[in-house]
């Protein structure tokens, strides 16, 4: 048991006597929320214990709600910016969402409308709502929105036999995110990508983890203190999703500015694209030392049947490295293309030599040099010259 447990135990099994025992809970009754009608400043309510507010002018980064700086591919006008807050972090069927916020471009603005869940019996009311915000024709954009927002959403909808109907076009920005950023930053979360990518500042915000605990403590109490740091982190997490969906566009439209990015994974999604800086950009990441990007150049090349460019992209990494993946490729070209199995048994043999590593330590190469060896010896009728 650690240090701390004992104290917590004592307390818990102090509340389940309590629940047995009516006297001590005369004694120390808990706080109650109060019987006033519930009233919020800058809200309209919307229905039985549920309210919502439009935030034209909201807070933020004023160039990331340029509806320009989006690629005209995926209608500006149709997206919708999503994201929940709720009762629990790990989903579930007894997890809620008590408000929602949602982003979209009117004229050229980005505008915020937040739906929130003042007490469960308005659960029904509040899906109603938001399913208006999100039409079936709209372009949803979220963080994690695959895993978490959507599955919850469709569970809330089937406990309260309502019809689920998202849009049909959904762009979750967290694979995107991870490909791009998280080797550089090691983690992907929104919050990690808004202070060392798109230099947003949280200031005074509720950490998601906490943000459960806020609403139960209103639920119980009725003190809003709280609450409206939570409506500011929706409306931040809204934001951040639109600045970070322009700065994936910027990066898209321009690599061979880009900063803060795993340039192997921009490259392979160029590529993907068809982008036409897509060999260039990689070229580039290539001479600036970048191996990686080296080597996703070089597979491409190889694909697309260009093997002779390939083969010098390989050397190229290998100038500055033993790096022994590479040398495996340039070995297949030049035994089975070139057929020049003697340089294919020098190239490996150099690079196991340059690289320092003990052979016996990679199978697959000393499975090649042994193969190589003895094909030499087939064709030649004389052990090959390096031979380990």
């Amino acid at each position: 048991m650690k240090m701390g447990d004992s104290d917590s135990l004592k307390s818990r099994l102090a509340i389940l006597r309590s629940l047995r025992n009516p006297a001590l809970m005369m004694e120390n009754p808990p706080p109650r929320k109060p019987s006033t009608p519930l009233t919020l400043e800058g809200w309209e309510q919307a229905g039985n214990a549920v309210w919502q507010r439009k935030l034209s002018e909201p807070a933020g980064i004023p160039d990331s709600r340029d509806p320009d700086a989006i690629l005209p591919e995926l209608r500006p006008e149709a997206l919708r910016f999503f994201d929940l807050e709720t009762t629990g972090l790990s989903g579930g069927a007894g997890t809620v969402a008590f408000l929602a916020g949602v982003g979209l471009f009117e004229g050229e603005k980005a505008v915020v409308y937040q739906v929130f869940l003042a007490d469960f019996p308005g659960e029904r009311e509040f899906l109603q709502i938001l399913q208006g915000l999100l039409p079936e024709e709209s372009l949803l954009v979220s963080y994690n929105g695959k895993s978490f927002d959507l599955p919850l959403w469709r569970t809330r909808c089937l406990m309260q036999g309502l019809p689920w109907a998202p849009p049909r076009e959904h762009l979750d920005l967290l694979f995107l995110s991870r490909r791009l950023f998280r080797p550089l930053l090691g983690t992907c979360s929104l919050g990690d990508l808004e202070s060392q990518i798109l230099g947003i500042p949280r200031d005074n915000d509720v950490p998601g983890f906490l943000v459960p605990e806020v609403y139960f403590s209103f639920l119980k109490t009725g003190d809003r203190t709280e609450l409206n740091r939570v409506f500011r982190h929706n409306e931040q997490d809204i934001l951040s999703l639109v600045s970070l969906l322009r700065h994936l566009t910027l990066l898209l439209d321009h690599p061979c500015s880009a900063d803060k990015v795993d340039r192997a994974g921009l490259g392979r999604l160029l590529l993907l694209n068809g982008h036409p800086e897509a060999e260039g950009f990689l070229r580039n990441a290539l001479e600036a030392g970048d191996r990686k990007a080296g080597s996703v150049l070089a597979f491409h090349l190889k694909r697309a049947g260009r093997y002779d460019e390939a083969d010098h992209t390989w050397r190229i990494i290998m100038e500055s490295s033993a790096d022994l993946a590479s040398a495996e490729e340039r070995a297949k070209h030049l035994e089975h293309r070139k057929k020049n199995p003697e340089e294919a048994l020098k190239v490996l043999n150099e690079a196991l030599l340059f690289s320092g590593v003990d052979a016996n330590e990679n199978p697959w190469i000393l499975h090649r040099i042994r193969r190589l060896e003895r094909k030499i010896s087939r064709e030649t009728g004389r052990v090959s010259p390096g031979t380990l």
